[in-house]
């Protein structure tokens, strides 16, 4: 066997044992030697151990770790240069009664020691000894260059053969232990990675549907167009078992920053959906029943300023009591529109100028910014068309102007600005007002969410203003975000597809 022959045979096997055995029953056709063995440092580095490959002294030596600088081959990871010499036995070299004394029992005398590197380390030494008359020359030292070479290319293939086993085995492991079903598909189109709890979630066969085309393989229509829409935003999809999913979309990338695909992951909020459900109809149905008692209140407070008179007590008591139903009522015509926004009852698209609402918003308001002495600044271009229900984003852009106003201090500044985009117009509403802590953002559109400090104490609300807005913006597809900084003002932006 020639010594390319040897080298494609190191070069496909992954297993060191399968490796060393390759060297063991053909380096004898690329080397004249009695003896070969390899020598390799321990993985702390402390010393090193001999495997005795072929050859006389195969059963003799000693099976013990040996110093780093012990022996011949000790000398050669020291130094990390090739050794040869017609009989080490008459040299001025270090010996070990375990192995070269060993060696030279035995009647060997020639040796090539050549050092096996990786990258800039010397992990072991390659050994060919034998008997007189045998001696190395240069060839000899070139053709076990290339030997130790291919074996350490085969030892470093064999190494990240064993980490991508032990990483694909860990990461099997965790997969298979998650509750989210997880699905990568290539750029392709291919499904690179599944998990078991694709079966119960989406009826799939995790082992079955790995490296095969995602669109001959699923046929849930939602999870496709996943996919095919590459959104990053998390979506809910109904589930093909009658159960609700929120799935996230992330980009996959390697460790040099390619893009290898996709990968969804999809979390059951089934229970969560119809917790909320049973809220919402909780609180349908009691501010329905809370309605007429309401006015019922109202009317009688109205009338007893008939029956004559009241002194200061009183009139104060009718006051609180006024004030009082006022707010329930607010509060529960906005639970009530509410309901019906996420129910999607009475909603009336229509092609509409978002310039002209806007400008309508700011006018119904001017009484409040002037009693407050702000100045509110409009940065909209002459038009912009979009398909929605004028009522209802009126409710938003009194809701977030109406903010602005209320959060913002006696001569402070507000900002409206309209946008248009290749397919969509972007809204901003700005203010130079007390801000939102950061830890307040992420429930600032919840329902009663109200943020709760001094400064907010004596300002009215429900905490269904946000909630309604977000609820709006949403069953118009789009989408409504804050940002804030304590001190600073705030900024609510929200996105609506454009006509």
């Amino acid at each position: 066997m020639h010594l390319a022959e040897i080298l494609v045979a190191l070069a496909g096997s992954p297993i060191p044992s399968q490796q060393f055995q390759v060297l063991a029953d053909y380096a004898e056709f690329a080397m004249p030697h009695d003896y070969m063995g390899l020598a390799l440092m321990s993985p702390e580095a402390k010393g090193y151990l001999v495997h005795s490959l072929t050859g006389v002294a195969s059963g003799a030596v000693v099976p013990r770790l040996f110093e780093a600088d012990e022996g011949i081959v000790g000398k050669v990871l020291a130094q990390k240069r090739t050794f040869v010499t017609a009989d080490f036995t008459a040299a001025d070299l270090p010996q070990s009664a375990d192995l070269e004394g060993i060696y030279a029992r035995l009647g060997l005398r020639a040796a090539l020691v050549i050092p096996v590197h990786q990258g800039k380390e010397t992990i072991g030494a390659l050994l060919f000894l034998a008997k007189p008359p045998t001696v190395y020359d240069e060839e000899d030292v070139e053709i076990g260059t290339k030997l130790a070479a291919g074996l350490s290319a085969s030892l470093e293939t064999a190494r990240m053969y064993q980490v991508l086993a032990d990483e694909r085995s860990t990461l099997a492991a965790v997969l298979g232990s998650t509750r989210d079903a997880v699905l990568v598909v290539n750029e392709g189109g291919t499904i690179l990675l599944a998990n078991p709890t694709l079966q119960p979630m989406l009826g799939l066969d995790a082992a079955a549907i790995i490296g095969r085309p995602l669109e001959r393989v699923v046929a849930d229509e939602a999870v496709r167009q996943l996919f095919a829409e590459l959104s990053e935003e998390k979506q809910e999809i109904a589930l093909p078992n009658g159960r609700t999913a929120e799935v996230s979309l992330v980009p996959v990338r390697s460790g040099y920053g390619e893009a290898i695909g996709w990968a969804a992951i999809f979390h059951d909020i089934t229970l969560f959906k119809e917790l909320e459900q049973m809220k919402n109809d909780f609180v349908s149905t009691v501010s329905h029943d809370l309605k007429n008692p309401l006015s019922i209140i109202n009317m009688a407070v109205d009338l007893m300023g008939t029956i004559g008179d009241f002194n200061e007590p009183q009139k104060e008591l009718q006051g609180r009591i006024r004030s009082t139903t006022t707010y329930m009522a607010e509060l529960v015509s906005d639970l009530l529109d509410l309901g019906k926004i996420e129910a999607g009852i009475g909603q009336q698209k229509e092609s509409m100028d978002l310039v002209v609402l806007v400008r309508s918003v700011v006018d119904d308001l001017k009484m409040s910014i002037v009693n407050k002495r702000q100045q509110v600044k409009l940065n909209v271009p002459p038009q912009a068309t979009i398909i929605g229900d004028p009522v209802q984003l009126r409710q938003v852009l009194l809701n977030l102007v109406g903010n602005a106003i209320k959060y913002s201090p006696n001569q402070g500044e507000i900002e409206v600005t309209v946008q248009t985009g290749t397919s969509k117009v972007e809204v901003q509403v700005k203010d130079t007002g007390i801000g939102i802590l950061q830890a307040d953002l992420p429930y600032i559109f919840d329902k009663f969410y109200r943020v709760g400090n001094e400064q907010t104490r004596d300002i009215k609300g429900t905490g269904l203003g946000l909630a309604i807005a977000k609820s709006i913006v949403e069953a118009h597809d789009g989408r409504i975000s804050v940002t804030s900084m304590p001190g600073k003002g705030s900024t609510f932006t929200f996105f609506l597809p454009q006509d």
